[in-house]
């Protein structure tokens, strides 16, 4: 940890140099590229979120419109994988289709947002090197969220931390396009049963089959939830500093250039 003023961290720099004026449009034209990236990093969001909800209510439409009922003391059947068995052979075979179109929106959404994020850190690189000419490293200084005094990383705390908000909507892109995929190939299984492969509902009628069956579905799907829960939480914080250090709460901290610096 270093101690400096504000002035020496962000060194303002002396304009009485022939090559300030071009840095300086070269930085204000990355700076508006860059602003311009996130305003459209969230407008595709909104623009593929009605795609998506659009194809998934379809979905759900017709999944609701296909499921046999049956009256049993006045009540529907509950959904089940027999009761999904029982379908015809074009509701399953249209649930399939719908799941991919799902799908295929889902994986647009993540791959477009990944690309805003490319183009968000490009712009932000170009700034990073304009900037030290122009107005010094006020852009490359930020606060040191390891500084538990004012901020904390639990998401019960009312503190403020530095998560990273485009991350967080790539990993809720990426879990919606794995659930999806996961969709697909369930009612792609589906339709190979319809086509009598395998008597998949004489098997579930054992007790022994239909425990082993239900443990083959959830299974992956509790271990899918936990590691992408690990993965999210590991990924929406930001780079942490491995060295043990103290702050004092009369002081504040700053991270510049990976170096924890106080400002006295």
């Amino acid at each position: 940890m270093t101690e400096k003023s504000y002035d020496d961290m962000i060194n303002f720099p002396l304009h009485n140099n022939s090559e300030y004026k071009s840095r300086k449009n070269a930085f204000l034209f990355a700076n508006d590229c860059r602003n311009k990236e996130i305003d459209r990093f969230w407008t595709r969001g909104l623009y593929f979120w009605g795609f998506i909800v659009s194809s998934f209510g379809a979905y759900i439409a017709v999944f609701n419109v296909s499921l046999e009922v049956a009256e049993k003391e006045g009540t529907k059947v509950p959904v089940s994988l027999v009761a999904i068995l029982n379908m015809s052979f074009t509701s399953k075979f249209t649930l399939t289709i719908l799941s991919f179109i799902c799908f295929i929106f889902c994986l647009s959404w993540l791959l477009v947002h990944k690309g805003s994020k490319f183009w968000q850190k490009n712009w932000e690189k170009h700034i990073d090197f304009l900037e030290d000419s122009y107005m010094g490293n006020i852009y490359k200084s930020h606060l040191d969220s390891n500084n538990k005094n004012e901020f904390n990383g639990c998401i019960l705390s009312a503190k403020a931390y530095d998560y990273s908000v485009s991350k967080i909507s790539l990993l809720c892109s990426m879990l919606l396009t794995i659930c999806s995929l996961g969709l697909v190939i369930f009612h792609l299984v589906i339709l190979i049963f319809e086509w009598h492969f395998l008597d998949f509902s004489s098997f579930l009628k054992n007790s022994t089959s239909l425990f082993v069956a239900k443990l083959v579905f959830i299974l992956p799907v509790v271990l899918l939830v936990l590691w992408f829960i690990f993965i999210f939480l590991k990924n929406i914080k930001g780079n942490e500093q491995k060295e043990k250090k103290e702050y004092d709460s009369n002081y504040t901290y700053f991270i510049f250039c990976d170096e924890c610096v106080k400002i006295i």
